[in-house]
């Protein structure tokens, strides 16, 4: 997602096309900030949850969006300011000192439980409470490059603290077995392509 943006903002920036009102972008960066989790007393901030390969992450990209998309989507920019606020307002990512403007509107988003056909389910309660509670079911597809055995796992926020989480490696070392995640293990084999659903 990084270099997409690195690639398409001088674009929009230069009279072309601006990609980031189109409508699979926008509900492509509603879904990350409707799945991210509870405030997390680790970190002090939201964050975007590790699944499969992931990191746990705040991302600058929701504040870039909200620059992006002040003008021509505002309702959306003002739910993409209030999540980069709610992840720290991290600054990490290049180019972000110019593409990041903290005076702008920030607007709660309404987050809800939800079913994500492809990954799963989101299930919250208590929102905006320090109490939020949140759990992520990961039962979606599982596709060439996402072979890493979390198919119904899950993780889970409760009275503001993490209770189940999974380690989020980022590609080293790898888990691709169901023991490292929280669900069964069919005779400890590494998931591979095919196995359980897989393509």
């Amino acid at each position: 997602m990084y270099p997409l943006f690195q690639s398409a903002v001088p674009i929009a920036y230069n009279g072309g096309q601006n990609i980031f009102t189109h409508p699979k972008m926008t509900a492509t960066w509603d879904y990350l900030l409707n799945i991210s989790t509870p405030p997390d007393p680790r970190f002090g901030t939201r964050l975007v949850p590790a699944f499969g390969n992931g990191s746990w992450e705040q991302a600058p990209l929701f504040g870039w969006l909200a620059n992006l998309t002040k003008t021509d989507a505002p309702a959306f920019s003002r739910r993409m300011q209030w999540m980069w606020i709610e992840q720290g307002r991290p600054d990490w990512m290049q180019f972000s000192e110019t593409m990041l403007d903290p005076a702008l509107p920030a607007e709660p988003p309404a987050l809800t439980s939800r079913h994500y056909p492809g990954f799963g389910a989101i299930l919250r309660g208590g929102l905006p409470v320090k109490e939020e509670a949140w759990v992520a079911f990961r039962a979606g597809d599982n596709v060439e490059h996402y072979n890493y055995g979390d198919q119904n796992s899950f993780m889970f926020y409760a009275k503001g603290a993490p209770r189940v989480l999974q380690f989020g490696s980022q590609y080293q070392p790898l888990f691709r077995g169901a023991w490292y995640f929280n669900r069964v293990s069919i005779g400890h084999r590494e998931v591979k392509p095919g196995l359980f659903g897989g393509t």
